[in-house]
C-alpha cells in the first residue's frame, strides 16, 4: 500500500529541485506552481465570510498584501484593493445572474454596472490618448469629449442628461448640449457653429435653427456663408429682437446645385411690423397692409363712410359756374385729389370711391335741375304756340 502511495505521488506532483518549481499533473512545471487541470479552493471556516475562498497579491515594494482575488460573499467573485488606502471591494461578478459590477456597490442589477464616484467610462485611442467619456456629473449623466479638460478631471460635457423630477429629488429632468447647467428648458444648447445651432435632416432637405436671431431655416442654414442643406432652393422665417419685426424671405429664385452649396441673393417676402402693420414685398410698412407691386382679387370688402349725405336738403349743392372755375383753376373736380397727389401718397380706395359717389349724387342733381328746367322751356314753348 505504501508503494502504491509513492508511485502515485511520482505521477501527479514532480519537483523540479533545481528550479524549484512544482508541478500537479505535470513534469515540467515552468513556473513555481503549475497546475494541469482543475483547481478548487475551499473555504477556511463555514459560514465565515472573512474566511472566503481567494488567493493574495503582495505589493513587489514592501511584500505588503496588496490585493484580494476571490469570493466576495455567497454568490460573487471579486477583486478587493487592500493595504494602506486600499479601495476595498472594487469589482466583482455575479455567478447567478452574469452581472459585472465595477465599483463598491453589490446591487449589480444590470449585465455592466459602474457605481462609485468616479467619472465612469472612459475613452482613449490606440496611442493612449484620452479621448471622452460618458460620466456622473453632481446626479447627471455627461458625455464628454477630449475637448474638454484632461482624463480624471472635468470633461467638457457636450450632452447632459439631468434627471427628471421626482418627490425627492428637484432636478428639471432637462437635456443639455454643450452646457453643464440645462435649468431654463428641457432641451437647452449652448453654442454655435457660424450662426447656426442645430440642423435636423441633413441628408434630405431639413430645418436649421439660427443663434443670432430667434430664426428658422428652412432648407438653409449659415456656417461660413450662407448655404443650402440639399441642393435646391433655401428660405426662412424668424423674428428680430432688437425690433420685434418678423419676417419670411428666401432667396430670389436661386438655388445651390450642391448639397451644403453656397447660396445668394437673399430677400424679405413679407414683414410683420412689430406694431402690427404687414408689408409684402417692403420693409417699412406704414399702414396695416402695404403692398409693393400687384394685387389680383375676387372681391374687395371696404368698410368706410359713404356719401348719401348729398341728398340730404342741407346740402349746399356748389353751383355749375363754381364748379367751372375750380377745373381751370386746378385741373380736377373739387374734394378729388390730383394725379400728383395720388401719385405722391397712393389712392385711398375707400375714401376715393365716397368722393366719387359724392360726385355722381352731385351730378345727377344737376341733371334732375336741369331736367326740370328743359321740362318747364318745353311747356313754355307749347303754350306760346
Amino acid at each position: 500500500m505504501k508503494k502504491l502511495n509513492v508511485v502515485f505521488t511520482t505521477v501527479f506532483l514532480t519537483i523540479n529541485l533545481l528550479a524549484q518549481n512544482v508541478g500537479i499533473g505535470t513534469t515540467t512545471p515552468d513556473y513555481k506552481l503549475d497546475v494541469k487541470g482543475r483547481m478548487r479552493l475551499k473555504t477556511e471556516t463555514l459560514g465565515n465570510i472573512f474566511n472566503t475562498p481567494g488567493m493574495w497579491l503582495e505589493d513587489y515594494r514592501d511584500g505588503s498584501d496588496r490585493a484580494f482575488i476571490g469570493m466576495q460573499d455567497s454568490i460573487r467573485i471579486g477583486l478587493f484593493g487592500g493595504g494602506n488606502g486600499g479601495y476595498g471591494w472594487g469589482m466583482n461578478f455575479n455567478t447567478k445572474t452574469a452581472n459585472v459590477n465595477i465599483g463598491p456597490t453589490t446591487d449589480n442589477i444590470y449585465k455592466l454596472q459602474i457605481s462609485g464616484a468616479d467619472y465612469g467610462f472612459g475613452l482613449y485611442d490606440a496611442s493612449n490618448t484620452f479621448y471622452g467619456d460618458l460620466s456622473t456629473n453632481a446626479g447627471n449623466l455627461a458625455i464628454g469629449s477630449k475637448y474638454g479638460n484632461s482624463a480624471g478631471g472635468s470633461p467638457a460635457k457636450h450632452i447632459l442628461l439631468n434627471p427628471p423630477a421626482s418627490f425627492f429629488t428637484f432636478f428639471p429632468g432637462n437635456v443639455g448640449v454643450n452646457t453643464n447647467n440645462p435649468t431654463h428648458a428641457k432641451f437647452e444648447v449652448n453654442g454655435r457653429v457660424g450662426a447656426t445651432v442645430a440642423m435636423f435632416g441633413a441628408d434630405a432637405a431639413g430645418v436649421s435653427i439660427a443663434a443670432n436671431n430667434p430664426e428658422i431655416g428652412l432648407n438653409y442654414f449659415y456656417n461660413t456663408g450662407t448655404k443650402t442643406i440639399k441642393a435646391g432652393y433655401g428660405a426662412n422665417f424668424g423674428m428680430s429682437p432688437s425690433n420685434g419685426d418678423i419676417y419670411i424671405g428666401n432667396f430670389n429664385g436661386n438655388q445651390s446645385t450642391t448639397d451644403f452649396g453656397p447660396i445668394a441673393g437673399y430677400q424679405y417676402c413679407m414683414l410683420i411690423k412689430q406694431n402690427g402693420n404687414v408689408g409684402i414685398g417692403t420693409t417699412d410698412p406704414t399702414y396695416k397692409l402695404s403692398v409693393n407691386g400687384n394685387i389680383r382679387s375676387k372681391e374687395v370688402v371696404v368698410e368706410t363712410g359713404w356719401a348719401d349725405y348729398v341728398f340730404d336738403k342741407q346740402y349746399k349743392l356748389p353751383p355749375l359756374y363754381e364748379v367751372e372755375q375750380y377745373i381751370n383753376i386746378n385741373n380736377h373736380l373739387p374734394d378729388i385729389p390730383s394725379a400728383m397727389e395720388i401719385q405722391t401718397n397712393g389712392l385711398k380706395l375707400g375714401e376715393l370711391q365716397t368722393k366719387m359717389m359724392q360726385k355722381i349724387e352731385e351730378l345727377t342733381l344737376y341733371i334732375i335741375e336741369q331736367n326740370k328746367r328743359i321740362e318747364a322751356l318745353e311747356k313754355k314753348w307749347a303754350t306760346k304756340n
